[in-house]
């Protein structure tokens, strides 16, 4: 994992397997990204943050 020499926003990819997922991913509209619930804290997956009392007023 992350083992090309030169950043993804350049797609100078040069690994085969890069190339493969990057064919894959160009492809597609969207991406979900499933995150395990025991990666986050108890409280961090049940409701958003709100914003300070003070962007309220």
């Amino acid at each position: 994992m992350l083992d090309e020499p030169v950043p993804a926003m350049f797609a100078d990819y040069r690994h085969s397997h890069t190339k493969r997922w990057s064919t894959v991913t160009n492809s597609c509209n969207a991406f979900v990204f499933l995150i395990s619930p025991g990666v986050l804290s108890p409280g961090e997956h049940r409701s958003w943050k709100s914003p300070p009392q003070s962007a309220q007023r």
